[in-house]
């Protein structure tokens, strides 16, 4: 990921291979002395962080709050609350904490979808969220990374998300997305 920026849909099968991509991601910055910031589906992702490095540096990483994991206990908000602005100000929270008062010059940020999706109204709604993170993402010195995991989606709905994203990664390494919509002309559509 290069700094400024990004916003990279990663699209997985497995656990195994999200992890994989997860501890890349999440590993480069932190020995880059990026904040890293995690928003997992699963109850309790901290099993996630043995794998970023020693136990000492994960301690560290983790005391120094460089590294924040959350899972979906750590909701957003209620879900009669959880709505694109809502999120987009959770989000804008964190980068305004983390390149503000905690004095760090990028973040990374790493979200699975597929915990608080059925939260949101539909589709529609998803897409626009997509839609409204790559302005917001060009505000900021950071890589949000969007993890979806395609085994519990339709075919129809993963091509809309690779649309809405001007990266995907793809085995591992991003791209610049041939098949990117921008927001205005994909709302056109």
């Amino acid at each position: 990921m290069k700094p400024g920026g990004d916003h990279v849909c990663a699209l997985h099968t497995s656990t195994r291979w999200r992890d994989e991509v997860l501890l890349s991601f999440l590993r480069d910055g932190l020995v880059e002395g990026h904040k890293c910031l995690v928003a997992l589906s699963d109850p309790d992702p901290s099993g996630l962080v043995g794998g970023l490095g020693s136990r000492a540096e994960v301690e560290r990483w983790l005391a120094s709050r460089q590294l924040e994991v959350r899972g979906a206990a750590d909701m957003i908000g209620s879900p009669d609350e959880l709505s694109i602005e809502n999120m987009i100000d959770f989000w804008r929270a964190v980068l305004s904490s983390a390149l503000g008062a905690e004095g760090y010059a990028f973040a990374r940020l790493a979200a699975e979808a597929n915990w608080w999706m059925p939260q949101l109204s539909g589709i529609a709604q998803l897409l626009r969220y997509e839609m409204r993170l790559n302005g917001f993402s060009r505000r900021y010195p950071a890589a949000i990374l969007c993890l979806y995991d395609v085994s519990t989606l339709d075919g129809a709905l993963v091509m809309d998300l690779v649309r809405t994203h001007p990266k995907v990664l793809l085995d591992g390494v991003p791209f610049n997305n041939p098949y990117y919509i921008p927001p205005e002309e994909f709302l056109d559509r």
